[in-house]
């Protein structure tokens, strides 16, 4: 959902759209899940994370980015070109999802983080 959080404060989309349900209609957790559990790869506990809470996922900008307060990070920024207001992206995406951030332990430092094989459970 963070790709369409920047497309909005880049003005790339001019009209208020449900972000959740277009992120469920590409992002399919439920085919990783089947194809995880054919390789033996374990799951994160969600679907959905906050990111930039640690060391092993922060954002350039240095915030947290929530995917239930999606439409504040958007104007949040200080970038703000967005064609659409905050008030007219907040009626339609009045929605919250379940977050649970993964736990993980990278014993080779957040870069090492982002290859599987350095993650230990």
């Amino acid at each position: 959902m963070w790709f369409i959080t920047q497309m909005y404060r880049w003005g790339q989309i001019d009209k208020a759209v449900d972000m959740k349900a277009v992120i469920e209609s590409v992002y399919r957790p439920d085919l990783f899940a089947q194809v995880a559990k054919e390789v033996g790869y374990s799951l994160p506990p969600s679907a959905w994370k906050k990111d930039g809470v640690d060391k092993y996922n922060m954002f350039m900008d240095g915030k947290v980015w929530d995917p239930n307060k999606a439409v504040e990070y958007i104007f949040s920024t200080g970038i703000d070109e967005s064609k659409v207001s905050k008030e007219e992206l907040l009626k339609v995406n009045k929605w919250t999802v379940k977050t649970e951030q993964p736990n993980y332990v990278c014993p080779y430092g957040p870069a090492g983080c982002a290859d599987p094989k350095y993650v230990t459970k």
